[in-house]
């Protein structure tokens, strides 16, 4: 190389770090750290949805023990969805395996047991979305047939759509229903403060315990979720925003961490598949000691709407709203032209593993039980459910 060159490029460096470029270093860092972290996200991107269409918003999501059957429920209608191991065609054409009717609003929470049972638990605030399909006459026959007491639990025979047994009455509405992770045990939980766990098979009541009242002695606690062994219940402390674990065996309170929504939001909690460690809405926190063992770090410019662990509880997906949205199929802002964002996340890191925006308004997500086969189903308010696989997940 000649002087002449060599005195070219040693200008053109010095150009290059002159005290003047400084801020357009500052700028032009962030902007390739923001490309390549694109990039990554494109090279672990999901691959195309299969879509299978229902009449109904699709509110509930539920995948059998092997995978195979997909039970989605709204309104009062529930349908069983055949998932065959290739993961269906690209045009929604799965079959469908057979629909149940039960009074309005009754048809929610689908779970498997291993007898062939299915169970759909009430609200007590029952005023589901208005169904976009008109219904024949023997489906209002076979609603009328199945409907109770709003207090009840019914458990459905897959066999022939009807009701096997019931569950209950409770005194009070029901607040929060469980499956134990061996599908033979149920849970549940009134506003009357009585924890009741049944035998599913054949509707036995095996065992019936008082929720404690922690701040006000007039009112009693909120519950939301169990955990799959039914060892533990999470209850909302309604007066001082904080999420209390109990122990159902003893009633005893393990521990109390900060309620971390705002006011008016639904409660966001999910219990790993193993029991050991729980998402409140924020963080990933151990269950028995409340431990904070990883933060979610999502857009809290979003709501976190809906959320579910992976079989082998090492990712996390979140659906994401826009700020003035609801996960519910009865907000009135759910509309089918609505966007909605799903994440993943590793648990261990909290970090965002990938995404992926959907045009609809997803209000029910269910991961496949196979973990090998990384399969996601979101249930959206238009009547879609959008089966996403993933082709690796750390």
């Amino acid at each position: 190389m000649s002087t002449r060159e060599s005195q070219k490029i040693a200008k053109s460096n010095q150009f290059l770090f002159r005290p003047a470029l400084r801020p357009a270093k500052r700028i032009l860092g962030p902007l390739l750290a923001l490309a390549l972290a694109q990039l990554l996200a494109m090279a672990t991107a999901p691959e195309a949805p299969r879509v299978i269409r229902t009449p109904d918003p699709v509110e509930s999501l539920a995948f059998s023990s092997d995978g195979t059957v997909l039970a989605a429920a709204f309104d009062g209608r529930a349908q069983l969805i055949h998932i065959p191991p290739a993961a269906g065609a690209a045009d929604g054409s799965f079959p469908v395996l057979g629909a149940f009717h039960g009074a309005a609003c009754t048809l929610r929470s689908p779970a498997f047991s291993p007898d062939s049972l299915l169970y759909y638990g009430r609200r007590r605030d029952c005023a589901g979305p208005a169904s976009r399909s008109s219904r024949s006459r023997a489906a209002r026959r076979a609603s009328a047939a199945n409907a109770g007491d709003a207090r009840e639990i019914p458990i459905y025979d897959l066999a022939t759509g009807r009701v096997a047994h019931r569950l209950g009455p409770h005194a009070g509405y029901l607040k929060a229903i469980g499956m134990s992770a061996d599908g033979r045990r149920l849970a549940s939980a009134s506003d009357d403060g009585q924890l009741r766990i049944w035998s599913v098979a054949d509707g036995r009541l095996l065992r019936s315990t008082r929720l404690p009242r922690l701040t006000d002695p007039r009112r009693v606690v909120q519950p939301f979720a169990f955990d799959p062994q039914l060892e533990l219940i999470a209850v909302h402390d309604w007066r001082d925003y904080y999420m209390v674990m109990i122990e159902v065996e003893t009633g005893r309170v393990l521990h109390k961490t900060e309620y971390p929504f705002r006011a008016g939001e639904q409660p966001l909690f999910v219990f790993a598949p193993d029991g050991q460690s729980y998402f409140d809405g924020r963080r990933i926190r151990a269950s028995r000691s409340g431990e904070p063992v990883s933060t979610i770090e999502f857009n809290f410019a979003l709501i976190p709407g809906r959320a579910v662990f992976s079989p082998d509880g090492q990712q996390l997906a979140l659906l994401q709203l826009s700020a003035g949205g609801q996960a519910s199929a009865s907000s009135s802002t759910a509309t089918s032209a609505s966007s909605s964002t799903v994440e993943i996340y590793t648990v261990a890191t909290g970090a965002l593993y990938s995404s992926y925006t959907v045009t609809d308004r997803l209000i029910s997500l269910a991961w496949h039980p196979e973990a090998e086969r990384r399969i996601l189903a979101a249930g959206g308010y238009s009547g879609r459910i959008y089966l996403r696989e993933f082709e690796s997940l750390p």
